[in-house]
């Protein structure tokens, strides 16, 4: 599961009262490691663990540490030195040339349930939390425009915590971490999900629809055809909108910062979707279109096809088949939305 399915899971196993959660963060790495500063994974009380941090090495030190963690609503910092080339060391033989240091900490429900509620609106959010080994930790998590939410339990803490956060987006990191009054401050962004259109609801629009949703993208259908667009055949999409394509724009607003792929199959429909695209194109982050690129220069009137759009569709894999065709659009999408968040980050150490 992604990050934000995990933490849709964990809010509704709180709801249920039957569980509880910790969670190990990678806030600082020496050297090289399998994971980068900003990793997570989680543990619940009943023994399950979502995701890894390490190749293996590290998950079962931190499964032993989960319940006490629970059971004091409590964090611990921790440092395995991975570089022993011996089976005595926490790489076990690996020889990786790292250091790695870990947060492991209760996850509070009620700081859960104000993060879900900021990204299933589409919103960043941001986790400041202040830790000290063996008490309980104190979290504040603020909007992107800077208010905190939830109960306040110390102003002076408050405006120190918004200042963290404020330091995360301006430095387009997704950790930073300090030392202050005493304690270690964490500070971390979730990104809401990436606005995936899906403009055609082929056979082989499925793979695609469901390779983007289990890889973090929120996924919405249009197709005029009620039979194709329909849960039956995208049961992973969030959205499914049976609309011809003049309807659906007259009708609907494409977010900011949208990925939009067009493969309904009709030329007409497509020269239409597209066009209308391309006089936003500044507002998306991706816009690619299936089949061969003459075809798409057809779609625009036999024009040159702008840089802005994504044609053929997806990376140069030599990809053959429905399958392998979604495996590398999918690979192009992540590879943009990763270039598009290291993006941030120089444009900032730049200015």
């Amino acid at each position: 599961m992604s990050l934000i399915s995990d933490y849709e899971f964990f809010a509704n196993q709180y709801a249920s009262g039957e569980t509880a959660f910790a969670a190990a963060t990678v806030i600082g790495v020496e050297g090289s490691a399998y994971r980068k500063q900003g990793a997570k994974m989680h543990f619940s009380s009943t023994g399950e663990a979502f995701g890894l941090i390490s190749g293996g090495c590290l998950e079962e030190d931190l499964a032993e540490r989960v319940p006490e963690m629970i059971r004091c609503k409590s964090s611990v910092r921790l440092t395995y030195d991975m570089r022993s080339e011996d089976d005595f060391g926490w790489g076990k033989g690996a020889g990786c040339n790292g250091s790695i240091e870990v947060l492991l900490e209760y996850v509070c429900d009620e700081e859960l349930n104000l993060l879900m509620n900021e990204l299933r609106q589409g919103k960043t959010v941001y986790s400041v939390r202040k830790t000290q080994s063996g008490q309980k930790r104190v979290s504040y998590v603020i909007d992107e425009h800077g208010s905190q939410l939830g109960q306040v339990s110390n102003e002076a803490e408050k405006e120190y915590a918004r200042r963290l956060a404020r330091s995360v987006e301006e430095n387009g990191e997704k950790l930073v971490t300090e030392e202050a009054h005493g304690a270690l401050w964490v500070a971390e962004s979730f990104e809401p999900k990436a606005r995936l259109y899906v403009f055609g609801a082929g056979k082989d629009a499925e793979p695609v629809v469901q390779r983007a949703a289990e890889l973090q993208f929120h996924v919405t259908v249009i197709d005029a055809n009620r039979f194709r667009c329909s849960a039956e055949h995208f049961p992973l999409a969030e959205r499914l909108i049976c609309r011809r394509p003049e309807q659906f724009f007259a009708e609907e607003t494409l977010d900011d910062g949208a990925y939009a792929l067009i493969m309904t199959h009709r030329f007409e429909e497509d020269a239409e979707i597209l066009a209308h695209l391309l006089t936003e194109r500044e507002r998306f982050n991706y816009i690619g279109v299936l089949g061969p690129r003459r075809r798409t220069a057809k779609l625009l009137g036999g024009q040159p096809v702008p840089a802005a759009v994504s044609s053929p569709v997806g990376l140069d894999i030599q990809a053959d088949g429905a399958d392998e065709i979604s495996i590398s659009i999918l690979a192009e999408l992540i590879l943009t939305r990763n270039k598009k968040s290291a993006a941030r980050g120089q444009l900032t150490e730049m200015h």
